[in-house]
């Protein structure tokens, strides 16, 4: 998000560091799984419903699974490109 703000906007933020990037971190992605997965070991219980499941399922999903991590890889090389369009002199101190 934060690339493509400053690609857009042309103004660069300052995470000072990246302190605030580490409690956004725990904020959006650990405390969640936390209650989600790791409490009373619920992690066990998913694992053992996906175990159920029938082989067809399991590849259809693994197949959007797929497509999602190929989503993701491309939007990360996209962003790299984005970020080399950037003149970084501007925004140098």
């Amino acid at each position: 998000m934060l690339v493509y703000y400053t690609v857009v906007s042309k103004k660069w933020i300052d995470l000072e560091n990246g302190k605030y990037f580490a409690l956004l971190y725990i904020l959006l992605i650990g405390l969640p799984n936390y209650f989600v997965f790791h409490q009373n070991h619920r992690w066990k219980d998913i694992v053992k419903e996906y175990d159920k499941l029938p082989n067809e399922v399991n590849k259809r999903r693994g197949r959007v699974v797929l497509v999602i991590v190929i989503l993701v890889v491309a939007n990360l090389v996209f962003s790299f490109y984005l970020m080399s369009q950037v003149d970084w002199k501007l925004y140098k101190k």
